[in-house]
């Protein structure tokens, strides 16, 4: 597939079209600015680029950002730790201001200050691009202007994505371990209903996928959920394999587009008393609807369903551990390939690496990434979501080189896993210092033991633990929740986080330290929570990811006894996977 991308002359003309809109049609309708989300109309986190109207006023090509154009002012682009160099370097626009959110704030949060600052009355939004519940907390202050159709778009080169060619099907009950009907029952009483716009609690409910858009196995559609059926609405030119089909509790309709929805809706009017729908991911554009129809009857609460989805089940986590097994293999392949190119006095180039990266994965089986690969070498290892691998950028003598890779196989299952390497004899003396810590923070957090309910900030603690006593920290969690996304909701380990971890969620740990202008090292294993083994009412973790850690980065005088024990445990396992870098006598001495 070509990679879509425009010119910075187009962009710098979209934004200056952007700016002259709110001067002239901004004005007319008395608005003060007007919000860009990175969303497409189903709210995904992984927006492709051709549907992401935020690229093209700004250019930043990250998967998450917000965007405030004030009228005679700037274009503000709100980024997270996560982002804050790759903004700096793709958004160097006239017009355009990169705001960089502190780690512990929210975006959301950082925009409202803008707002307040610049003293915003008056706001537009695309309806069908913004969450009803942001939409409400503007409204706490402001008065919003819902756009079903902005006219600003008519005036700008948007590309349509292609249609996809892939089908939706089943995902037979050896990946899943429960029925759609099952499903309803334990969920929706006979007399409510749920209405589903999230892409991947659709997919998990409906036991299908559909890899229809890049780094997702969902499908694009929308559910009305009720205690004996799933009603599934689809666009016109869908394909629906003989497999979903085939689903007694499945029903697919066909619109021609989003805006047909309310009439097909309507036969299930009267039959619902009470609709729970959630007000995070459903756009303000599909709630008019909901609340035309139901003005009396609705709840805006999913947790039901989404708790029930994040804490997986026996089956579910044996698909877990099948595709990591995939995952891990593919990641030990390229990590290994790297290091015979340098140590065979080759020269790959970070695209190489790149490129070489997705082929492993393909021979592993799998059928789309869970996201971007991040391939990056030296410097940019320290752009925590780097995303650019370049065909003239190579690694020079005792440099880092992160790979942050995940995919998707036929459980539709996502997978995540991040190793940091040093491909030649001798790494740089600062990278082993900092690799050492971060490894010090995977094993004290990836070896807790925690009673049920334990809030992720405590885990968040023991990973920062030994880098902060020598002034180091990162900028981002240190866990997020996996499933069918790659991030998923009910698991979050960070400094705030009061999300209680219990058994059967299924999430990531990955602590880090990123050093711009040298290079970053980060290591993120997936693990699933469990009942400690001999520990009674007592939790652990354990984990899915087993690919080895890098012998010659880690400084094994700076582990004490019992990192030294935790550290064998774990290598011996991946020894024996024939996924270990680590001397055979290196080994038995710890």
């Amino acid at each position: 597939m070509k990679k879509f991308e425009l010119s910075k002359t187009q962009i710098q003309k979209n934004i200056d079209q952007l700016r002259d809109w709110m001067k002239k049609v901004g004005s007319k309708s008395k608005l003060d600015a007007f919000f860009v989300s990175s969303n497409d109309v189903h709210l995904s986190e992984y927006t492709p680029l051709q549907e992401c109207h935020r690229y093209y006023i700004t250019g930043f090509t990250g998967s998450t950002a917000d965007v405030l154009c004030v009228k005679n002012g700037p274009i503000f682009l709100f980024v997270d730790g996560r982002y804050h160099e790759q903004a700096d370097l793709e958004a160097q626009f006239q017009g355009v201001e990169v705001v960089k959110v502190a780690y512990g704030q929210t975006m959301h949060a950082a925009l409202l200050e803008k707002i307040t600052e610049y003293k915003v009355r008056k706001i537009g939004v695309e309806s069908n691009r913004i969450s009803h519940q942001f939409s409400e907390q503007l409204k706490k202050t402001l008065t919003v202007v819902p756009y079903a159709k902005w006219d600003f778009l008519s005036r700008i080169p948007i590309e349509s994505m292609a249609e996809s060619k892939s089908t939706v099907h089943a995902v037979g009950p050896s990946w899943v371990g429960q029925s759609v009907e099952d499903k309803l029952k334990k969920l929706v009483a006979p007399s409510e209903a749920m209405f589903i716009s999230a892409l991947d609690s659709l997919a998990w409910l409906s036991n299908c996928r559909g890899l229809q858009m890049p780094f997702q196995s969902s499908f694009m559609g929308k559910g009305l959920a009720l205690h004996n059926k799933l009603v599934v609405f689809v666009l016109k030119g869908t394909k629906i394999d003989k497999s979903a089909q085939a689903e007694k509790a499945l029903k697919f309709i066909y619109l021609d587009d989003w805006s047909s929805l309310k009439e097909a809706l309507l036969p299930w009017k009267k039959g619902v008393k009470q609709l729970f729908f959630s007000s995070s991911s459903t756009n303000v554009f599909d709630f008019k609807i909901l609340s035309k129809l139901w003005p009396r009857a609705l709840n805006p609460d999913l947790t039901r369903l989404t708790l029930a989805q994040a804490q997986k089940n026996s089956v579910e986590i044996k698909s877990f551990f099948t595709e990591y097994e995939k995952s891990d293999q593919a990641v030990f392949n390229s990590i290994q390939w790297l290091k015979k190119e340098i140590q065979g006095k080759r020269a790959p180039s970070e695209f190489d690496f790149f490129s070489k990266v997705s082929s492993f994965y393909q021979e592993a089986g799998a059928r789309e990434q869970s996201f971007k690969t991040i391939a990056a070498y030296g410097a940019h290892s320290s752009i925590i979501h780097f995303n650019a691998s370049m065909s003239d950028y190579f690694l020079k003598d005792g440099e880092l080189a992160l790979l942050d890779s995940g995919g998707y196989y036929e459980s539709g299952y996502a997978t995540d896993a991040t190793r940091t390497c040093c491909p030649f004899p001798v790494p740089n003396p600062l990278a082993i210092k900092i690799y050492t810590l971060v490894l010090k923070g995977v094993l004290h957090s990836m070896n807790a033991v925690f009673p049920p309910g334990t809030a992720g900030a405590q885990i968040d603690a023991l990973a920062r633990a030994s880098m902060r006593l020598e002034g180091y920290d990162y900028g981002h969690g240190t866990g997020h929740g996996i499933g069918i996304n790659v991030h998923e909701g009910h698991y979050s380990i960070s400094p705030k986080s009061i999300v209680p971890l219990n058994v059967g969620l299924v999430g990531s740990i990955e602590p880090g330290i990123y050093l711009p202008g040298f290079g970053g090292v980060r290591l993120e294993n997936g693990v699933v929570v469990e009942v400690h083994p001999k520990f009674p009412n007592m939790l652990c973790f354990r984990p899915l990811t087993y690919i080895g850690f890098e012998e010659n980065l880690i400084d094994l005088t700076q582990l004490n006894d019992q990192e030294k024990k935790w550290l064998k445990e774990y290598e011996s396992i991946c020894a024996e996977k024939k996924r270990s870098s680590f001397n055979a006598k290196t080994l038995a001495s710890l």
